[in-house]
């Protein structure tokens, strides 16, 4: 079973991710490393991230990989090399948000304690760590909410590596219980 799939979804493949039949969308935001990292406004540690040819497809598809030492330090006293895209999810926004990560297969335990985020989201309506991001914490990978949440734990897997692990968040931000949500695919 794929990281996205769970027991309840169908494990059909040929499913698409798509928003429900008449509701307009657009994009806000490409990514696309193809076009190299200007897309990121703003960028910690620009020089431990690299744009590379994919280690699986090659030359098809461009990838950002990213090498990340102990002493690589930014706004907080934390090591990391970051991409920041643009401020614009506001409060009852509904998003759609996707990407691709690849951990090698020699990725290593990260130690007891220790955590990194690869993805989350954050403005209003929080004011705080965003609520909700996508972390690796010792040999898992997983899905994680801010102390509005009292940090719950929706959703686990042990850490895949050697392949790509396709993500898409649907969510929409609101203060409102009955109004924001999020699903993870």
């Amino acid at each position: 079973v794929s990281p996205w799939e769970s027991p309840e979804r169908p494990t059909d493949r040929s499913l698409a991710l798509t928003p429900p039949t008449g509701v307009p969308g657009k994009v806000i935001f490409d990514g696309d490393f193809r076009r190299g990292l200007g897309a990121w406004r703003n960028r910690i540690h620009p020089e431990r991230i690299t744009v590379v040819d994919d280690p699986i497809l090659g030359s098809r598809r461009k990838a950002a990989e990213f090498t990340v030492n102990d002493g690589d330090i930014g706004p907080t006293p934390n090591p990391r090399a970051q991409l920041e895209g643009p401020s614009n999810l506001v409060a009852g926004g509904e998003y759609w948000v996707g990407w691709s990560t690849l951990f090698p297969k020699d990725f290593p335990v990260l130690p007891s304690g220790g955590w990194f985020t690869l993805q989350s989201v954050y403005g209003s309506p929080s004011n705080d760590s965003g609520p909700l991001g996508t972390r690796v914490a010792g040999n898992e990978l997983r899905f994680e909410r801010n102390a509005t949440y009292d940090y719950d734990l929706p959703w686990s897997i042990p850490l895949p590596r050697g392949r790509w692990i396709d993500f898409a968040y649907h969510f929409k931000l609101s203060r409102n219980a009955r109004e924001g949500f999020v699903e993870l695919f």
